[in-house]
Protein backbone atom coordinates (compact mmCIF):
# COMPACT_ATOMS: atom_id res chain seq x y z
CA UNK A 1 0.00 0.00 0.00
CA UNK A 2 1.65 3.42 -1.05
CA UNK A 3 0.40 5.35 1.79
CA UNK A 4 2.44 2.83 3.96
CA UNK A 5 5.49 2.87 1.36
CA UNK A 6 6.17 6.28 1.17
CA UNK A 7 3.23 8.36 3.60
CA UNK A 8 4.38 12.04 2.01
CA UNK A 9 3.74 10.87 -1.59
CA UNK A 10 1.34 12.96 -3.39
CA UNK A 11 -0.06 12.63 -7.03
CA UNK A 12 2.81 13.87 -9.00
CA UNK A 13 0.87 12.93 -12.53
CA UNK A 14 -2.47 11.69 -13.75
CA UNK A 15 -2.73 7.77 -15.34
CA UNK A 16 -0.14 7.40 -17.78
CA UNK A 17 -0.96 4.43 -19.96
CA UNK A 18 0.88 1.24 -18.92
CA UNK A 19 2.13 2.62 -15.49
CA UNK A 20 -1.05 4.01 -13.77
CA UNK A 21 -0.65 7.09 -11.60
CA UNK A 22 2.54 8.84 -10.81
CA UNK A 23 3.42 9.31 -7.03
CA UNK A 24 6.50 11.01 -5.13
CA UNK A 25 7.41 12.51 -2.36
CA UNK A 26 8.61 16.20 -2.97
CA UNK A 27 11.89 16.31 -1.72
CA UNK A 28 13.41 13.16 -3.53
CA UNK A 29 12.45 14.74 -7.31
CA UNK A 30 13.78 14.54 -9.51
CA UNK A 31 15.61 11.13 -9.21
CA UNK A 32 12.62 9.41 -7.33
CA UNK A 33 11.60 7.03 -6.77
CA UNK A 34 8.32 7.88 -8.09
CA UNK A 35 5.85 5.27 -7.77
CA UNK A 36 3.86 4.03 -10.34
CA UNK A 37 0.55 2.75 -9.26
CA UNK A 38 -2.76 1.05 -11.05
CA UNK A 39 -5.67 0.08 -8.85
CA UNK A 40 -3.58 0.86 -5.25
CA UNK A 41 -0.62 -1.44 -6.82
CA UNK A 42 2.76 -0.26 -6.92
CA UNK A 43 3.25 -1.73 -10.56
CA UNK A 44 6.66 -0.22 -11.42
CA UNK A 45 9.27 2.76 -9.95
CA UNK A 46 10.60 5.17 -11.58
CA UNK A 47 14.00 7.27 -11.63
CA UNK A 48 14.77 10.36 -13.74
CA UNK A 49 18.42 11.14 -14.24
CA UNK A 50 18.83 14.79 -16.21
CA UNK A 51 21.36 14.54 -19.03
CA UNK A 52 23.02 16.75 -17.86
CA UNK A 53 24.61 15.07 -15.09
CA UNK A 54 24.59 11.69 -16.68
CA UNK A 55 26.76 14.23 -19.17
CA UNK A 56 29.38 15.24 -16.50
CA UNK A 57 30.16 11.71 -15.18
CA UNK A 58 27.80 11.82 -12.67
CA UNK A 59 27.46 8.19 -10.87
CA UNK A 60 24.85 7.27 -8.94
CA UNK A 61 24.87 3.94 -6.07
CA UNK A 62 22.56 2.33 -4.10
CA UNK A 63 19.83 4.03 -4.91
CA UNK A 64 16.63 3.21 -3.02
CA UNK A 65 13.35 1.80 -3.93
CA UNK A 66 11.59 3.14 -1.06
CA UNK A 67 9.90 -0.53 -0.48
CA UNK A 68 10.29 -4.01 -0.70
CA UNK A 69 9.88 -5.06 -3.70
CA UNK A 70 8.14 -7.83 -5.49
CA UNK A 71 10.16 -9.83 -8.38
CA UNK A 72 10.97 -7.79 -11.52
CA UNK A 73 9.33 -8.27 -14.85
CA UNK A 74 11.31 -5.74 -16.94
CA UNK A 75 13.66 -2.68 -16.70
CA UNK A 76 12.93 -0.17 -19.09
CA UNK A 77 15.29 3.09 -20.20
CA UNK A 78 13.82 5.97 -21.74
CA UNK A 79 15.26 9.26 -23.11
CA UNK A 80 12.86 12.48 -23.26
CA UNK A 81 14.71 15.13 -25.29
CA UNK A 82 12.35 17.80 -23.76
CA UNK A 83 12.07 16.61 -20.14
CA UNK A 84 8.90 16.22 -18.79
CA UNK A 85 6.79 17.66 -16.23
CA UNK A 86 8.66 20.96 -14.40
CA UNK A 87 12.07 19.02 -15.46
CA UNK A 88 12.16 20.94 -18.97
CA UNK A 89 15.82 19.64 -19.39
CA UNK A 90 16.89 16.18 -21.26
CA UNK A 91 16.51 13.17 -19.17
CA UNK A 92 16.56 9.67 -18.68
CA UNK A 93 13.69 7.13 -16.78
CA UNK A 94 14.31 4.41 -15.53
CA UNK A 95 10.99 1.64 -14.89
CA UNK A 96 11.65 -1.72 -13.30
CA UNK A 97 8.47 -3.15 -13.44
CA UNK A 98 6.65 -5.61 -11.15
CA UNK A 99 3.65 -6.32 -12.91
CA UNK A 100 3.53 -8.28 -16.57
CA UNK A 101 2.17 -6.67 -19.48
CA UNK A 102 -0.99 -8.13 -19.80
CA UNK A 103 -1.41 -6.51 -16.86
CA UNK A 104 -0.05 -2.97 -17.71
CA UNK A 105 -1.70 -3.27 -21.09
CA UNK A 106 -5.35 -3.88 -19.81
CA UNK A 107 -5.14 -0.18 -18.44
CA UNK A 108 -4.33 1.48 -21.39
CA UNK A 109 -7.53 3.87 -21.69
CA UNK A 110 -8.24 4.73 -18.15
Amino acid sequence: MLSVIAPDAVAICPHVPHMGEHWAEPAALPLGPIYCVIEGRVVCVEYMFLASELASGAGWTEIATGMQTPPLTRIDMEYKADGVGPFQEPLYQRHPYFAKSEVLAAHWDR
